[in-house]
């Protein structure tokens, strides 16, 4: 019995709490609060009582005599957080930008050294190979050095080509 006397005053609570709800539109984004909506914010009641031309009435906190709009609000964002996170996005897409260039530039120069590690490869399986000393006169390399050469050059052939 007291726990069905209860449940009907908690019932009876209940009922007479008429709170409004609002959509609100805010840069895009729609959302639903039953806090008064921010006066540069789209909002329209969906429930809410209604006036006598059949219109929904919001009362706005001159109009219900609360002092300095001491209803609650949502968090407005100034004009302030509007251009730092402009700013911000900003300089997160000039970042993307420099990243994406290094990145084509890092790829280029993979392209570079696959090309030249290539023809240098060719280069050794021509057959003899002649190369310069420190004098100035030509040489011929060995067996041995034309093979290390190659190996070399297939070496960076995986290397850069991959």
């Amino acid at each position: 019995m007291n726990k069905l006397l209860l449940g009907v005053l908690l019932a009876g609570l209940c009922l007479p709490a008429g709170a409004e709800t609002y959509k609100c539109v805010v840069n895009g984004k729609v959302s639903y609060t039953n806090q008064m909506p921010a006066a540069d914010a789209k909002c329209e009641a969906v429930l809410g009582r209604k006036s006598k031309g059949g219109n929904i009435k919001i009362d706005t906190p001159a109009e219900s005599g609360e002092e300095g709009g001491a209803a609650k609000k949502p968090v407005d964002t100034t004009a302030a957080d509007k251009e730092q996170a402009a700013k911000k996005k900003k300089a997160d897409a000039e970042e993307a930008k420099k990243k994406e260039e290094e990145k084509q530039a890092q790829q280029k120069l993979k392209e570079q050294n696959c090309v030249a590690a290539k023809a240098n490869l060719a280069a050794m399986k021509l057959g003899r190979i002649r190369k310069i000393d420190e004098k100035g006169e030509p040489y011929y390399l060995s067996d041995a050095e034309i093979a290390q050469s190659q190996a070399e050059a297939s070496k960076d052939v995986e290397t850069w080509c991959n």
